[in-house]
């Protein structure tokens, strides 16, 4: 039998199945000639002049272990209802007195007593497992009520309005008005934590998308879903109708309290569910989205309607059309690069040309479309993206746990990130806002960034406040185009330094077994070539511009010549005497 740490690596070894591992699905290899790209291909629409730009709200209402670790790594007092000192957790006030007061997350305070913790051998991996470890659910309740009253605050909203933002995503789980189930270690109490958010941004002027994550059974096996499964699957929510109807009903709970409370003036966006997996029966997902569409708009008719993309957003073409009643519908798109090895191995003018190229070109293309061309209906939000680049955080995640069990602390808590790194980072976003803002062809309607803040710096680059205070996300100005801001994706790839010691592949890839270690080719040549091709091609264009000057010059010369010589040929007539005849005099 395995024992403490071993258990515990064990139980956290699932969690390689982390909601954003399902994005490697996304990043399909796709069959191209080496087409360069100019922007993307369809010229048809416009994107709103000012779409979407969000950040999603996530780790707070539903839990996820690689946002907030400490939070998971329970101990034997936890689970009694003798809670940690929560201030171990906060970046912003983490200090060297923190440690030096003796202050780690395997200890607890009570009075002027010092008490040591065990932690446990499985450490939670979800929101169900986490509920489900302490010893009844009022302590559970209590627990978590911290976390909900301090993860989010006016202050946190305050922020994300001062950087630009136009809108929150909030994520929510379907049980938040109550439905939990005779077995179910659900807790509820949320929606008012939820509401007080919504107030916040009613406030500082942001409007917010409620984001249904989770449904009963898990409709993909990952975390975010509420149930970390063996496998990715939507099966255990999909084949079994009282699981659908449980979900309708959780749309139409949201949707009516939104309107009942009078929230809708900010609440101005519902998404259905969050990540159906793509295993998922298609004509069963449509009907799903279907009859979860007329919930909403029962209740709040003018509210934008977003419903995911079910990992193939090809499949949605012809979906939704009309554009009367369909006005305001968003496919999801989730897009990521740092769940592929191959993609984590790149240097970054090839993280950079990569979200510019082919693959992610054709990804915006495949979707939304009808027999006349772009769907005057469902349109298209990249609703998930982020700055990291080179750390599968289902990996390392394994490492956090370990040492918080062994020390009390996380590793990498005050990490920093380094110049180079940051103007890595820096192009990296402005290239995805570039892209994700579809100037071009109104491929989407904007995005939203994943997540708004980590606790601690193992994995910083998904935190985006940190970003805006350390320069490395860009302030966000409402009215202009990323386009117009930070200029093209060539512009961008061109002043990308290909500086290697930037990129910290995780895991090692000469840890992982050859069937994971990816080939390192790309169908597109501005990846292959770290951006070089660009060059080639602007020297190239020069000389044929060269070229046709000097045939232009050479065609003048050879006509100016020719006028010269046929000028020179000519002579003029010699002088002719003229006398005048007289008329004969009449007779």
């Amino acid at each position: 039998a395995l024992k403490g740490k071993e258990l515990r690596a064990a139980r956290v070894s699932r969690i390689i199945n982390l909601r954003h591992q399902s994005a490697t699905c996304i990043i399909r290899v796709h069959v191209l000639s080496n087409r360069r790209f100019k922007g993307h291909l369809n010229t048809s629409t416009m994107p709103p002049s000012q779409p979407f730009r969000g950040v999603s709200l996530g780790g707070w209402l539903v839990f996820e272990s690689f946002i907030t670790p400490y939070l998971f790594t329970l101990t034997d007092c936890d689970v009694r209802g003798e809670f940690y000192d929560m201030r171990i957790g906060d970046r912003t006030k983490h200090t060297n007195s923190v440690a030096a007061e003796g202050i780690n997350r395997n200890v607890v305070k009570i009075g002027n007593e010092t008490k040591e913790c065990t932690p446990l051998d499985q450490y939670p991996v979800d929101t169900w497992t986490l509920a489900s470890s302490f010893a009844s659910k009022e302590i559970a309740r209590k627990y978590l009520t911290r976390h909900w009253e301090s993860w989010v605050t006016e202050e946190t909203i305050a922020k994300i309005a001062s950087a630009g933002l136009t809108h929150v995503k909030i994520p929510i789980g379907h049980w938040i008005l109550g439905d939990i189930r005779d077995g179910e270690p659900w807790v509820d109490g949320e929606w008012k934590y939820f509401r007080r958010a919504v107030s916040w941004c009613r406030k500082y002027g942001l409007q917010v998308i409620a984001d249904i994550h989770t449904a009963p059974g898990s409709q993909n096996g990952f975390d975010n879903s509420g149930q970390l499964l063996s496998q990715k699957t939507a099966r255990h929510w999909l084949s079994h109708p009282d699981r659908i109807a449980r979900s309708v009903k959780a749309v139409g709970d949201v949707a009516r309290t939104v309107k009942d409370e009078a929230l809708d003036d900010v609440v101005t966006g519902v998404e259905i569910l969050n990540e159906i997996y793509s295993d998922a029966n298609i004509t069963t997902v449509k009907q799903f989205y279907e009859e979860s569409f007329e919930a909403v708009r029962e209740y709040l008719p003018y509210a934008t309607v977003v419903a995911s993309d079910n990992f193939d957003a090809g499949q949605f073409n012809g979906f939704w059309t009309d554009s009367n009643k369909y006005k305001d519908t968003l496919l999801d798109t989730h897009l990521y690069t740092v769940f592929s090895e191959k993609l984590r191995a790149m240097s970054p003018k090839q993280h950079v040309a990569f979200i510019c190229g082919n693959h992610y070109n054709i990804e915006l293309m495949k979707c939304c479309w009808d027999d006349d061309g772009r769907s005057q209906g469902l349109g298209r939000i990249i609703g998930e993206w982020t700055a990291s680049y080179d750390t599968l955080v289902g990996a390392e995640i394994n490492v956090v746990f370990d040492e918080i069990a062994n020390t009390g602390l996380a590793p990498k808590f005050d990490r920093k990130i380094t110049p180079n790194e940051m103007s890595m980072l820096r192009n990296y976003v402005e290239a995805q806002m570039v892209v994700y803002e579809g100037r071009e062809s109104g491929d989407t309607s904007g995005w939203f960034y994943w997540n708004f803040a980590m606790e601690g710096g193992v994995f910083a680059e998904w935190d985006f406040l940190r970003g805006i205070d350390e320069g490395w996300i860009p302030q966000v100005r409402r009215e202009i185009l990323a386009e117009d801001r930070f200029g093209s994706c060539e512009t961008i790839i061109e002043r990308t330094k290909d500086d290697y010691s930037v990129v910290h592949e995780f895991p090692d890839p000469k840890d992982l077994p050859p069937d994971l270690v990816e080939d390192r080719y790309f169908d597109d040549d501005v990846v292959m070539t770290h951006g070089q091709s660009l060059e080639r091609d602007y020297r190239s264009q020069q000389i044929r511009y060269g070229i046709i000057l000097v045939g232009i010059v050479m065609i003048f010369l050879t006509i100016t010549r020719k006028w010269k010589r046929d000028s020179a040929q000519y002579r003029p007539l010699p002088d002719v005497g003229v006398e005048a005849i007289k008329p004969a005099p009449s007779l």
